[in-house]
């Protein structure tokens, strides 16, 4: 399987290297014009951001960062299809945030593509290790919309299990909001939406039947955090105009020993959620393994 992975990588990097003779590669680092002002919310805000595509696409008061489970339920797909491609025609402006994984996160991209809107990829290695290996199918699709490819890791850092949580902290971070469309207890989507909480972002979430395990972490954001249920497109979009239209309040998180509460939309303080630190990470718990699982993959 390493030799697979490995053989992946080398294609990427490839097509990477192809890819950068048509287009820049930029480097953000703070103090530049363009770097996200976002990011200094962060208690560590990256060093050096690397960027292939449109720098405009980094604009926070227009994003809104999507997650969600990579073995995404085909209600889970089906809405996404039907719904988000309707929000991104009612919010003209807005840029879809996400990590490229399979399931949610690619569902999202596509939306974007399809409507020919600008989308945000952050990547958990560096631009010449991209990961998963089948998002180099994207590149070209996402670049002619207006979208960005971002890794604030070094060109040729290979894929890490630690570097999700850094991706994560980053579409967190960026997004004037962050949507969860499916989320388990123990995932990647759950810890990012502890640190958009942190950040003071709204979190807005696609309800499920109690006895959906694939959907058990959401419904844990609604009961517990006070997170804003979506039913469909004009919810998104009417959510979306608020916090559009409210002024976006820096908050710096804590570091995380022990126990934290999430907290709520409405930056109320609550004490009946709280997240272990250790409870996280469940989706990248085997990185080769991850993205050979079998699930819904669209090439955009």
């Amino acid at each position: 399987r390493e030799g697979v992975l490995r053989l992946f990588q080398s294609r990427s990097a490839v097509c990477i290297r192809r890819m950068t003779m048509r287009e820049t590669v930029i480097t953000l680092e703070p103090g530049h014009p363009r770097y996200p002002n976002c990011f200094l919310e962060l208690e560590a805000p990256p060093k050096a951001l690397q960027v292939i595509g449109s720098l405009d696409a980094l604009e926070p008061s227009r994003c809104i960062s999507i997650v969600g489970a990579r073995e995404a339920s085909r209600r889970a797909l089906d809405w996404m299809d039907q719904h988000l491609g309707r929000y991104l025609e009612m919010s003209p402006d807005a840029i879809v945030v996400s990590g490229g994984a399979r399931g949610i996160d690619q569902r999202a991209h596509l939306a974007s593509v399809r409507k020919n809107r600008p989308t945000v990829v952050f990547l958990p290695a560096g631009l010449e290790r991209i990961y998963p290996p089948d998002l180099r199918e994207w590149i070209d699709p996402i670049l002619r919309a207006g979208g960005a490819f971002v890794s604030p890791y070094p060109p040729t850092q290979e894929i890490r299990r630690s570097h999700f949580e850094g991706r994560n902290r980053l579409i967190a971070a960026l997004g004037r909001l962050l949507f969860v469309v499916e989320a388990r207890r123990r995932s990647g989507s759950l810890m990012t939406a502890r640190l958009a909480s942190e950040l003071g972002r709204t979190i807005a979430v696609i309800p499920s039947f109690p006895s959906d395990v694939n959907a058990m972490g959401s419904l844990d954001l609604i009961v517990d955090g006070g997170a804003q249920i979506i039913r469909d497109a004009k919810d998104l979009a009417a959510l979306d105009g608020l916090e559009r239209s409210a002024p976006r309040a820096a908050k710096h998180p804590e570091r995380c020993d022990g126990e934290e509460s999430v907290g709520n939309p409405h930056h109320e303080p609550r004490n009946d959620l709280t997240f272990s630190c250790e409870s996280f990470g469940g989706d990248e718990k085997d990185v080769v393994g991850d993205d050979e699982r079998q699930g819904d993959h669209r090439s955009p």
